[in-house]
């Protein structure tokens, strides 16, 4: 399993499907992914419990998977310290470099 892009995420996911929060690692601005429902996979309800346990967990780590992707595109990575970070708090886009960053740099 992929390690999740921001520092902090949440997984809000339940066993009818699967949601996630990314927060910024700087100001802690939130994005929360759609829901993906739980699918059945064509197996007729009610379905074995370790069937169900195994698809819902395939299902959970593709979920994460995708909004990790999808993350990685909402969030810039500062290029020096490589946290994540919401276009807010991304002073200078352009040098893809934090505040933080682009300070220390300056001392």
């Amino acid at each position: 399993m992929l390690a999740p892009t921001t520092t902090q995420f949440e997984d809000n996911s339940k066993q009818e499907g699967f949601s996630f929060v990314f927060y910024c690692d700087k100001c802690g601005w939130q994005w929360q992914t759609g829901f993906m429902p739980f699918q059945t996979q064509g197996f007729q309800l009610p379905i074995d419990e370790v069937i169900h346990g195994m698809l819902w967990t395939l299902q959970h780590r593709q979920a994460y998977e995708n909004a990790n992707r999808e993350a990685g595109v909402v969030f810039n990575r500062c290029r020096i310290c490589g946290d994540r970070f919401c276009d807010d708090c991304l002073l200078h886009a352009q040098l893809s470099t934090c505040g933080d960053c682009l300070e220390n740099s300056e001392d």
